[in-house]
């Protein structure tokens, strides 16, 4: 009888023993799971960052090259305006007068531009893009105009 008290008595911790190792190793098993999770969320967040950081930097390129290629032009345009004045010194005539002043025209719209696009804060993607659209467009009616002006003198 003692024997098979003993026997229930072994059995009965070992099974206490059995469901506290289980207890045990299931909530090892949690907290590496949480761990990991962490681990993974961590990695997330850097592989988000370096995405963000990578797209900040190519935006930012955008706009230097946009601001460089665009002062190129508003320069340029200066430059022509200023060819055309001094050729028109030499005329003499109601022609000269309507020139100077489409010449003057011009160059407050080119300033004006210049002055736009030192201005301009780029505080979103999506600021930039609008600005952009309305500057190229703007830019591109200057440069056609100045063209224009200096073809039908050239005529």
């Amino acid at each position: 009888m003692k024997t098979q008290k003993n026997y229930h008595q072994i059995k009965a911790t070992s099974l206490k023993l059995i469901i506290l190792s289980f207890i045990i190793s299931s909530a090892m098993m949690a907290c590496r799971s949480t761990v990991s999770k962490k681990e993974e969320a961590a990695e997330k967040l850097q592989v988000a960052k370096n995405n963000f950081d990578s797209a900040q930097k190519q935006y930012n390129n955008e706009v230097i090259t946009y601001r460089r290629e665009s002062a190129e032009k508003m320069t340029s345009n200066a430059k022509n305006l200023n060819t055309f004045k001094t050729e028109l010194q030499e005329r003499r005539d109601q022609a000269r007068i309507d020139y100077q002043k489409r010449i003057a025209i011009l160059e407050q719209e080119n300033t004006e531009l210049e002055t736009r696009m030192d201005n301009f804060k780029d505080s979103s993607k999506a600021d930039w893009k609008q600005f952009k659209e309305k500057f190229d467009n703007d830019l591109n009616k200057l440069e056609k105009s100045v063209k224009d002006l200096t073809a039908k003198h050239k005529k």
